[in-house]
């Protein structure tokens, strides 16, 4: 009964930055990255991170516009050694779409994922559609006021057998942060508001979203439908950014708090869960190189304070920390290339782990409106559970066809 983090989100100008967050984040890395001579891993930075104003900013549709991007996306881990080893396998093949007419846009985003689970020679596989995220966000004035509607349609996975639980449990980390978190949630309603206001060189800004879910029945077990009713989620987050010589900087404070989530049986109520507070703060920097080049730099710090369920402390508290840097270069006229390497360490818990690692990536520009973006990435790390040290070994591709 986790529910998964929502990284802090920025984007350019202040204003629709803030509102960024109150979207889902399969729809968001589709509908996002839509942007002429942006490679994925950098586009995605921007999105997620906030380093990249500068450049996104500059394509952000203002009259009319529209996108589709479709693509596939493998990430594995295996923790342990090889003869005892668990390995954690997750394919994504997600799909998204984006419509822009003046100040209205729409996004819509949605993936078909496969979720393997295996010990040894032994493992379980859970397939499904994911949920469906519609958002809708409108712009007042010069991107001073932004305000957004997203629903969240159930068309996951939904009264899963009991066995699946562990697989779907596998894929919610946060520290390991895979493509899809969960294949799906029931249904929801977020609505929010950012307000941004210039002072002096810098743009200061604040928003506020609330969210609403309806219940659910993930799993069905031998004693029945397992029902799940997740409470009201509120956040707000705070953010500023500026001009520095040719460099953008940014930086933001997330906060989240949840009310009581009720959880039973058919229709009995058989406990109650209060999810932990969350904060997340996040910083970044990009700044040109040479002629054309672009350089990102990023930090990030989340922080999630243990639950309880029915007055019972639940040791589900999260402290991850994370940074890296993202070089963006073009090698000819329609082919960028993309390296990236990055680290983050954190406490579940009472486990602490650390991971590093690279990806490399091209955009190519297979026409005016259509890219390609190809990447690959490798990651190294370690678990240390109450067991001892146990080596993680990641890797991970990806391709995404866009057209715009």
């Amino acid at each position: 009964m986790t529910r998964p983090p929502h990284p802090a989100t920025t984007t350019r100008p202040i204003a629709r930055r803030l509102a960024v967050p109150l979207v889902e984040r399969t729809a968001w890395r589709l509908a996002g990255p839509l942007v002429a001579r942006t490679t994925l891993r950098l586009a995605l930075l921007l999105v997620v991170l906030g380093g990249g104003a500068g450049s996104l900013g500059a394509q952000i549709p203002t009259a009319s516009d529209r996108g589709v991007a479709v693509g596939v996306e493998r990430r594995q881990y295996t923790i342990g050694p090889d003869s005892t080893a668990t390995t954690v396998d997750q394919w994504v093949v997600p799909v998204g779409l984006t419509w822009q007419r003046g100040r209205l846009g729409l996004d819509l985003g949605t993936s078909w994922v496969r979720s393997r689970l295996s010990l040894g020679d032994s493992g379980r596989s859970v397939s499904s559609l994911t949920d469906t995220q519609i958002r809708a966000a409108y712009t007042f004035g010069r991107d001073f006021v932004v305000a957004s509607l997203v629903a969240n349609l159930p068309t996951g996975l939904s009264r899963a057998p009991g066995a699946d639980f562990p697989v779907l449990g596998a894929i919610s980390s946060s520290f390991l942060a895979f493509p899809a978190a969960s294949h799906g949630a029931g249904f929801s309603l977020t609505g929010g508001m950012a307000v941004a206001v210039p002072a002096g060189q810098w743009n200061l800004g604040i928003a506020a979203s609330m969210r609403w879910s309806g219940e659910y029945t993930p799993y069905v077990d031998p004693t029945g439908p397992f029902s799940y009713r997740p409470g009201l989620e509120g956040r707000v987050r705070a953010g500023v950014d500026r001009i520095v010589g040719r460099s953008r900087i940014t930086a933001g404070l997330t906060y989240s708090s949840f009310g009581t989530d009720e959880f039973g049986t058919g229709t009995t109520t058989a406990g109650l869960y209060q999810p932990g507070d969350r904060w997340t703060v996040e910083g970044g920097v990009v700044a040109p190189v040479g002629r054309s080049g672009l350089v990102s730099v990023y930090g990030w710090h989340y922080r999630r304070v243990a639950g309880d369920s029915s007055r019972v402390s639940v040791a589900n508290s999260e402290r991850i920390t994370a940074g890296g840097i993202s070089w963006e270069v073009p090698l000819r006229s329609g082919l960028d290339l993309d390296l990236s390497i990055d680290g983050r360490t954190g406490r579940m818990g009472s486990a602490p782990g650390r991971l590093v690692g690279g990806q490399a990536g091209l955009g190519i520009a297979l026409s005016r409106r259509l890219s390609l973006l190809p990447a690959v990435r490798y990651d190294l790390g370690s678990l240390d559970p109450v067991v001892g040290r146990l080596d993680v070994r990641g890797y991970g591709f990806s391709v995404y066809l866009r057209s715009r």
